[in-house]
């Protein structure tokens, strides 16, 4: 801890001596500082979470568009087909 924050440290330890007559353990040891590489973890995980959350936006966007165009398109075409098969062309002048 510097400065009163915390930073990510690992420490990497071996057993040198264990010296049983004297009861005395001969650790050796390196700390390596880690703290840039949690914080780059903790950006990529955010950017993540960012990146899923915009697809499903995009998703239920896509969904909700193609329901609404497919929706009159469906109408048009339904009245287009009616249109094509009548048998009686006269009975459509009353929608003129």
């Amino acid at each position: 801890m510097t400065d009163g924050e915390y930073s990510w440290v690992k420490q990497y330890l071996i057993q040198q001596v264990f010296d049983l007559e004297n009861r005395n353990i001969v650790l050796a040891g390196v700390n390596v500082d880690i703290d840039v590489q949690k914080r780059t973890e903790e950006a990529l995980r955010i950017a993540k979470e960012s990146a899923e959350s915009s697809d499903r936006l995009k998703s239920a966007f896509l969904t909700n568009m193609s329901h609404e165009i497919r929706t009159p398109l469906n109408a048009i075409v339904g009245f287009s087909n009616l249109l094509i098969n009548a048998d009686n062309k006269d009975d459509f002048d009353s929608f003129k």
